[in-house]
């Protein structure tokens, strides 16, 4: 792995964040695009550092919109500071903060322009990624930490200072979100900063956004993701030719992955003419980040952990491309990158037990 993403185990991160960004007038803090609990959260906690130890006019940026339900209910409860902009130009005297966003995809509002960022904190390895931009002077990447909200909730630890209660439960709820609320497989840094959350969170407020109200439209993609679902051995794949709420990709997945004698899953849709894809996997059953890359291959780039990954497709597609051969594709490459052969394999919903149900 490039050294670009080699972890940082430094204790004294957010002291040499400070450092940075002192001589700077205004700083800019991004996130990916459609940004999700993690990244809002995590965002927001680097902005609190610096407005309470700074000068610097700070700002937090992401391309996009909020498509989740709980991000929606976690916006309207909470009031980050998030701006959602359609475009944003880099100028020379401001520093660029990347969390929970890595600089040299195409998921940010400055994809498509040069600049040199101050800072990356991020939890996610990019495998197969030519970094050709300059090294930024701070890298704190851990691939082994659960989220970004328990990096940038470490700083805050680490310099005493309070998040208050919205921040606390934004932070509780994007480490929540990215281990699917309770992974074993946490590590101790992770609970640590569990436990120091869990006494400032408001949990009623972090009850309610994580049942947020679905729209009809959720369960009848989850229906129809369920009864197109194939079973490869231990490896299961399924897509729609479009979902409605792309909550369901990766929650089908989540659910997926939970089926007795099942490894690896990969569930895809289509929303808004974007190809979404999510994988993931259980001890034993590879690293999901990098199977989801060698199967999307050169079409998109492949973010996440061992077991959880996700990737959006670099090019729009129409429904009709994707009835016809673009299932099959990735259907066949993922077989290939876990080393399954049973090719046709079986429904795990038949017609007749569907039928049953009904």
């Amino acid at each position: 792995m490039n050294e670009y993403h080699t972890n940082s185990l430094s204790m004294t991160k957010a002291t040499e964040l400070l450092k940075r960004v002192q001589p700077y007038e205004f700083v800019v803090i991004v996130t990916h695009d459609t940004p999700d609990a993690d990244g809002i959260a995590a965002s927001w906690a680097i902005k609190l550092l610096i407005d309470e130890e700074t000068n610097c006019d700070t700002r937090v940026i992401a391309g996009g919109e909020i498509l989740r339900s709980e991000n929606r209910r976690l916006l309207e409860l909470l009031e980050p500071p998030i701006e959602l902009l359609e475009e944003y130009f880099v100028v020379s005297n401001v520093a660029l903060i990347f969390v929970d966003c890595e600089p040299t995809s195409s998921r940010h509002l400055m994809e498509t322009q040069l600049f040199d960022p101050v800072a990356v904190i991020h939890h996610h390895a990019l495998p197969n990624t030519d970094v050709t931009s300059a090294h930024p002077p701070i890298v704190d990447i851990r691939t082994k930490v659960s989220s970004a909200s328990a990096i940038a909730a470490s700083y805050l630890i680490e310099l005493g200072i309070e998040p208050g209660e919205k921040l606390a439960t934004a932070l509780l709820h994007g480490l929540r979100s990215e281990t699917r609320g309770c992974n074993p497989s946490y590590e101790a840094f992770d609970r640590s900063v569990l436990e120091w959350l869990m006494t400032r969170a408001n949990l009623s407020m972090l009850g309610d956004i994580e049942n947020a109200p679905l729209p009809r439209e959720y369960f009848g993609d989850f229906v129809h993701a369920l009864q197109s679902c194939t079973i490869h051995g231990d490896t299961a794949f399924c897509m729609l030719p479009h979902a409605s709420c792309p909550e369901t990709i990766g929650e089908v997945a989540d659910l997926l992955v939970r089926l007795e004698g099942l490894n690896r899953v990969l569930c895809a849709a289509t929303h808004n003419h974007r190809v979404l894809l999510s994988a993931r996997t259980e001890p034993g059953g590879g690293n999901a980040t990098r199977l989801l890359q060698q199967t999307i291959d050169r079409l998109g780039l492949a973010a996440g952990h061992t077991y959880r990954s996700s990737a959006m497709l670099s090019e729009t597609s129409d429904d009709s491309h994707l009835t016809k051969s673009l299932p099959d594709e990735l259907l066949t490459k993922w077989l290939k990158a876990c080393d399954v052969h049973e090719v046709e394999g079986t429904k795990l919903v038949k017609r007749d037990e569907a039928k049953g149900m009904q």
